[in-house]
């Protein structure tokens, strides 16, 4: 057997590092496997552990992906990718409370190293995780602290002199965004620009992304189209101040890709969130948050817990439907409970509900559908949570990643939607809606998307305000669909449809103009003095 010498191996391992990076920015995950198991085999490193893993976790084999990460943090208990990838793995995971933990860990490392940018990025992804867990205020307050202690020396120095925009003359709107692709978000938000007022509005788009698909190439031949992923925030600002906008919208708030230290140094005279992430982000840079009032209500708007100021729009949610398919209803005798939601949404107060529904429907089963199921492992581990509730393992089905067709009739097969809390359902809600099914929800003061959704489609009975409530709707409902026959049962889902497609969440016209006039509002204001710079 031939010993290498030490520099032979480094020299070795680092060819096959090399390798396997360059492979995986490819998305040749089989090679990059390959390459960064060879590297390994010279010798264990926490980066190289941490990128095979992500490779594991692009690909949705989250206990492999657990595995690598937790052998990374054992040569390295610092290291912020490695915690970090760990926590959202948790998330997917159904461990929401170990993924808060780990993320307020890399926090606590990277600010005791001093790395600001590390550290922001760190207080971000905790920022995002208490969206999942937490009560509203919670996530407010530690908003807050974030923006206090990472952005507050960014502010501006100077205000920007900018009056009313000139009823004459086109608004210049500006979108800043990771997502400028086939992403949920550009679902969402897609009548902003295909259905928008051209006499009225001239379109920026600044792009933090690195995809670039169909979506991103139509937006780059019908706006001025810039890319910004890798700039500083200094030759940022200054390519989005030299474009003269009157209003700049950010589209990505706490979600991967934020540009928050950029959005902090003010690069437009007035700076606008709320769309894309549904929720306030607390940098007082940002002047307005575009919500609609079962995102934010007028109370909890009085007691502070949003700085921005609330810019009112009758719903923050829009849908197509993709494809269009035809209504069916469940072939099993027995009710059929559902959800669609990515399992990061899931905490254990939500699957104490479920388990709770599911011992008061006789014959129940509940029928799970996310990307982290595509590991049969990762469906142990959810149905491991409900029998530890007194739910038979054979009552929780779930499926994994699917063709768009498959997935949407995958809601064939599903009598009544259950929707997580504090952050719901979003898209998720309105796919359920348009194929039939019920979705029962919890107005929890969080992260308010399928209240919004069912209250615009004139659906409120199915908003609860309570976990007991919550629990014995669903009951409710469920007892009288076990009653129905399949004739009755396909004439509720028609129903459902029917009321969903008439509603402002299928009306882009309306949808797109209604966000319109609230920009308009904004324009004919002067532009804001600037925040207080604390430090």
């Amino acid at each position: 057997m031939l010993i290498l010498s030490f520099e032979a191996r480094q020299e070795a391992r680092s060819r096959y590092y090399e390798q396997g990076t360059q492979a995986f920015h490819e998305r040749r995950w089989n090679d990059a496997i390959l390459a960064y198991t060879e590297a390994l085999n010279l010798g264990e490193d926490p980066n190289l552990l941490t990128n095979l893993g992500a490779i594991y976790q692009q690909n949705w084999k989250l206990p492999k992906a657990v595995e690598l990460y937790r052998r990374a943090l054992e040569l390295d208990a610092a290291h912020p990718e490695a915690r970090g990838n760990l926590a959202n793995a948790c998330l997917d995971m159904l461990e929401p409370e170990q993924a808060l933990e780990h993320k307020r860990m890399s926090l606590a490392f990277q600010l005791m190293k001093g790395k600001s940018a590390d550290s922001l990025q760190s207080h971000v992804e905790l920022v995002f995780a208490l969206t999942t867990l937490a009560p509203y205020h919670a996530y407010t307050a530690e908003m807050r602290q974030l923006c206090e202690h990472h952005l507050a020396h960014m502010y501006p120095t100077k205000d920007w002199q900018a009056g009313p925009v000139p009823a004459d003359r086109k608004i210049r709107l500006g979108y800043i965004s990771a997502d400028f692709n086939r992403h949920t978000v550009m679902v969402l938000l897609e009548p902003l620009f295909n259905a928008y007022n051209a006499d009225r509005f001239e379109l920026h788009c600044y792009y933090n992304g690195t995809i670039n698909d169909d979506m991103t190439a139509r937006l780059r031949s019908a706006t001025h189209f810039r890319d910004i992923v890798g700039m500083t925030d200094k030759r940022a600002r200054h390519v989005i101040v030299a474009d003269q906008l009157d209003l700049l919208v950010d589209l990505t708030g706490y979600s991967s890709g934020q540009r928050l230290s950029l959005l902090a140094r003010k690069p437009a005279p007035r700076i606008a969130t709320g769309l894309g992430f549904i929720a306030p982000i607390g940098c007082p840079s940002i002047d307005y948050a575009l919500l609609d009032p079962a995102m934010v209500s007028d109370e909890q708007d009085q007691a502070g817990h949003v700085p921005e100021n609330i810019a009112r729009i009758p719903t923050n949610m829009f849908y197509r439907p993709e494809p269009e398919l035809e209504l069916k209803t469940p072939e099993r005798t027995g009710v059929v409970f559902g959800s669609a939601n990515s399992l990061f949404k899931v905490n254990q107060t939500v699957i104490e509900c479920w388990a709770h529904i599911l011992r008061m429907v006789p014959g129940s089963i509940l029928r799970l559908k996310a990307k982290a199921l595509s590991d049969p492992e990762v469906l142990s581990i959810a149905r491991a949570k409900f029998a530890a509730h007194g739910i038979d393992p054979a009552r929780v089905e779930g499926s994994g990643q699917a063709t768009r067709r498959e997935y949407m009739s995958w809601y064939h097969g599903v009598d009544i939607c259950l929707d997580p809390f504090p952050y719901q359902g979003g898209v998720t809600s309105s796919e359920a809606l348009y194929m039939g099914c019920p979705v029962i929800a919890l107005d929890a003061a969080g992260i308010n998307t399928t209240v919004s959704i069912l209250q615009a489609a004139d659906m409120g009975e199915y908003v609860t305000r309570s976990p007991e409530e919550y629990v014995r709707q669903a009951v409710q409902l469920g007892m009288v669909v076990a009653t129905l026959g399949p004739e009755k049962r396909l004439g509720m889902r028609q129903h459902i449809r029917r009321q969903i497609q008439k509603s402002i969440i299928f009306d882009a016209g309306h949808f797109a103009s209604s966000i319109e006039q609230a920009y308009e509002a904004m324009c004919e204001l002067p532009a804001k003095p600037r925040p207080r710079r604390t430090r």
